[in-house]
């Protein structure tokens, strides 16, 4: 437990490199930080209050997109140490780990009980208001084409004021989803990560239906 409490506090300094602009101290916390995980493995996990608390905190910083890629060898090994060599178990806390990083959204909405609308939800909304705002520009532009091709210029005045409002809505949209995309890579990339140092376990669990698919 004492060493889990030692953990968060150096790990805090290492995802906030930038709060006191001191690089130097980001570092080092990095390097005492990198020497504790390596010593999970010698713990007492017979104190079950002790390997819960580290497991909990190993788990928080592997699904974490601002822990630096460095770490993520140390803490999934001393993630399985925290497992008490119990594979299958490390396993599920790692494929855990991976869909909670690729779609947060979903596993916070899962997990929330309060009324109201989920984060799934807004982002599903955003793309449909897109799809609408295209598709009524769309509409807009040829109805503004028609009017002046009738010489209706009030008409026609009134089709480009809304047409122009229109655009600058959608460009707010498609901004918030350009960054919802650039996100999205950098959690895919985490999870492939995870996924590759999974693999590299000695020892990887196959379920019955797995283990007679291999030739």
């Amino acid at each position: 437990e004492r060493a889990a409490t030692h953990c968060e506090h150096s790990s805090s300094d290492v995802r906030s490199p930038g709060v006191n602009g001191a690089e130097s101290a980001c570092a080092t916390s990095a390097f005492v930080l990198v020497h504790m995980l390596r010593c999970a493995p010698h713990l007492d996990m017979a104190n079950e209050h002790g390997r819960a608390t580290l497991e909990s905190l190993l788990c928080r910083l592997l699904k974490n997109i601002r822990t630096a890629d460095e770490l993520l060898p140390h803490l999934v090994s001393a993630l399985s140490a925290a497992c008490r060599g119990q594979a299958e178990r490390f396993q599920r806390l790692v494929l855990e780990l991976m869909a909670e990083v690729e779609d947060p959204l979903e596993a916070q909405d899962e997990c929330d009980e309060s009324p109201g609308q989920s984060g799934a939800d807004e982002r599903l909304q955003r793309e449909q208001r897109c799809m609408l705002a295209q598709a009524r520009l769309a509409e807009l532009h040829s109805e503004y084409s028609l009017r002046l091709a009738e010489e209706d210029v009030e008409a026609a005045g009134r089709l480009k004021k809304e047409a122009d409002a229109l655009q600058s809505e959608l460009a707010g949209l498609q901004a918030e989803m350009a960054a919802t995309t650039e996100d999205t890579e950098v959690r895919t990339g985490r999870c492939l990560r995870l996924a590759e140092l999974l693999l590299q376990q000695p020892k990887l669990q196959l379920r019955s239906h797995e283990m007679s698919a291999l030739p």
